[in-house]
């Protein structure tokens, strides 16, 4: 005599989402893409928002730095696709990285651009650029992901002609 298996919960498979992370230093919850695990293997490392994670490298360097947290940014590329942006600003030494870039699933997934200036640079000044910057590339590309394998037949067509690939940071002007 075989016995019947009950019918599984669909909440009783489903994957555990992972406990938030909480900032070592202010305690406040941090989003899974403004965290940073800082420190050594010697004093330990601890997680940092980025609002704490600068203003710890400020003082390391006796720099004057005012964190600023940007809200998000709304844009159409050329095809009139929408595009929201959040920002990140890091303090990297004695200078300065704003990021811009599209959340898929709560994560940065799609366009991301970035700007580097002066740490003590005004970073109001710094995200004007970098917002006209995000306008021209909308204005001339079309966003599309294209794998390597797409990528190589696109370029058949093209066989036995000169090409050149650059490969440049996303902080360069292009």
């Amino acid at each position: 005599m075989s016995q019947k298996t009950p019918p599984r919960d669909p909440a009783s498979t489903a994957r555990a989402e992972p406990a938030p992370l909480h900032c070592h230093t202010c305690r406040e919850v941090i989003a899974v893409y403004d965290g940073i695990n800082y420190g050594s293997i010697e004093t330990g490392y601890r997680q940092l928002c980025s609002r704490c994670f600068n203003e710890e490298i400020a003082r390391a360097g006796g720099l004057h730095f005012q964190h600023v947290q940007f809200e998000p940014v709304e844009m159409h590329d050329a095809g009139g696709e929408r595009h929201e942006f959040h920002f990140r600003v890091r303090l990297i030494g004695d200078r300065v990285a704003l990021e811009a870039f599209e959340l898929k699933s709560g994560e940065p997934d799609g366009y991301e651009f970035e700007m580097i200036g002066e740490a003590e640079d005004d970073l109001f000044a710094l995200l004007a650029r970098l917002i006209e910057r995000m306008r021209r590339a909308l204005a001339v590309i079309d966003g599309r992901e294209v794998s390597w394998g797409q990528f190589g037949r696109m370029l058949m067509t093209f066989e036995g002609w000169q090409f050149r690939l650059e490969i440049r940071d996303r902080s360069e002007e292009i």
